[in-house]
């Protein structure tokens, strides 16, 4: 796998079939050099942050959607700063 650095992407309802079915609109992954996702946030259709991995205050937060995968460059490229605003919503 092709090592880019450290990546931000957003991920939508069209990008990954079922989120919806996860109650995310979108969801926004932080991705280390390797290709392993470090960071999610999962969002609502009302903008609610409604899944956070790492966390210890959503369900499922022992979890990411990306466990175990590695991730190419599939998703909509943002910036550290833009996934840093969703990842301190509350």
């Amino acid at each position: 796998m092709k090592r880019w650095g450290m990546r931000y992407l957003l991920w939508n309802t069209k990008d990954i079939s079922g989120l919806s079915d996860l109650n995310m609109a979108l969801l926004v992954t932080e991705i280390d050099e390797m290709g392993c996702v470090l960071r999610e946030v999962g969002v609502d259709q009302r903008s609610k942050v409604v899944h956070r991995f790492p966390s210890t205050e959503f369900p499922f937060g022992d979890y990411g959607l990306f466990d175990l995968q590695k991730v190419g460059m599939e998703g909509s490229e943002m910036t550290k700063a833009d996934f840093d605003k969703y990842w301190n919503m509350i």
